[in-house]
């Protein structure tokens, strides 16, 4: 039985009515089809479980004339108003009911923006709330276009007198543009920044920046990643690296840690948890390669004295999108972790020259159908320089 009365209105969620066995089933058949179908060689997939509820770190409300609330299953301008929402944890929960609060106290004065008009002032409450600290942000989504937007900061800016929330911010969008965050913002209250301790590590990152939405899976992932590559030795190369979670988590492991990312946001941050965690053999850059969907990690090591072998590395990077730079560092193993496994499987064509050695999925999104996989390759011995 589902756990949440909205199930089968709301869009969030799409499984809950299922045993949360049989949804791990399901998403592990999902991930064998879609490679079988490739003709990819795998070990049997493992699947680490999440806590089935209470597991997401951000929500994205929606503000309507009734309340604040999610889309309908499979309608873009039709909501449905929500006053808890079960996947969310507990923190969210509690600054959810004081949006409420904030909003039926002055509902006369709100300007509900109309996603079918694109007219109105007040668009999305984004409410991110870490696992392992205590940092927390509302940041209130506004339409630029609006000529309102100066009364509705007036109104936030008495909510945040009230909210046990940290940081409060204001975002601005235009009225064609349906997204929830914004480089255009400005804190209210707080700091723009939230900081999660993943793996010992504390890791800052930006408020309209990503970051995993289920932290606890980000450390079983980042665990499984340091368990895969503990022994490698000479250098992590984490592509698409973001705030450099796997990075920072990984280095100790390595002569030297060297974080890539095209967001610049991310890498000011990157470069932040870097010198905050005092590590001295890790460094991070910006690069202007366009932004893949699947997770990239090198791992490399000290070439060979012999002139004839080929450096070793370990990687994990998109191999369709970056597959040329990739593999003329000659990488001994690629972790390659991947939010969409059935693209996964279409590219691992790419790289025929490696074998999988092992196979994990992480189920960060439980009542959903997302699944994320972690796809060990490792060269085999006799190849050319491209798959």
């Amino acid at each position: 039985m589902a756990l949440c009365p909205y199930f089968g209105q709301c869009g969030g969620c799409q499984t809950q009515h299922l045993e949360y066995e049989v949804q791990l089933t399901n998403k592990q058949r999902f991930v064998t089809d879609k490679l079988r179908k490739e003709g990819i060689e795998h070990p049997p997939p493992r699947i680490i479980p999440s806590n089935p509820y209470h597991y997401r770190n951000r929500m994205d409300f929606i503000f309507t004339p009734e309340g604040p609330g999610m889309r309908r299953q499979g309608r873009w301008d039709r909501m449905i108003t929500t006053r808890t929402c079960p996947i969310s944890n507990a923190r969210i929960n509690t600054l959810l009911a004081e949006v409420w609060t904030w909003l039926e106290k002055n509902t006369s004065e709100l300007d509900i923006f109309d996603v079918r008009a694109k007219q109105g002032t007040l668009r999305y409450a984004v409410i991110r709330c870490t696992e392992y600290t205590d940092s927390s942000s509302i940041t209130f989504i506004l339409n630029t276009n609006s000529t309102k937007i100066t009364k509705h900061q007036e109104l936030i800016q008495t909510f945040s007198k009230t909210t046990t929330a940290q940081n409060i911010l204001i975002g601005l969008v235009p009225r064609d543009t349906d997204q929830s965050v914004t480089s255009d913002c400005y804190t209210i209250k707080g700091d723009v920044y939230l900081t999660e301790t993943l793996h010992g590590k504390n890791l800052r990152y930006h408020s309209q920046a990503f970051f995993q939405n289920n932290s606890a899976m980000a450390q079983a992932m980042i665990k499984h990643a340091e368990h895969l590559l503990n022994d490698a030795g000479g250098t992590l190369l984490d592509l698409y690296g973001g705030v450099g979670t796997f990075g920072i988590c990984l280095a100790e492991h390595f002569q030297h840690a060297l974080i890539i990312e095209n967001s610049a946001e991310s890498i000011k941050a990157a470069q932040h948890n870097i010198a905050s965690n005092n590590l001295h053999n890790t460094t991070a850059h910006l690069t202007t390669r366009p932004h893949s969907p699947q997770k990239t990690s090198h791992q490399t090591s000290k070439p060979n004295p012999s002139p004839s072998s080929p450096t070793r590395h370990a990687a994990a990077c998109s191999p369709k999108t970056t597959s040329k730079p990739c593999l003329r560092l000659k990488p001994q193993r690629i972790l390659y972790i991947s939010c969409n496994p059935a693209q996964m499987a279409k590219e691992l064509r790419h790289l025929r020259n490696y074998n999988i050695t092992d196979l994990a999925l992480f189920d960060l999104f439980p009542q959903t159908n997302h699944i994320e996989a972690m796809a060990l390759l490792e060269r085999q011995r006799s190849h050319t320089p491209f798959a």
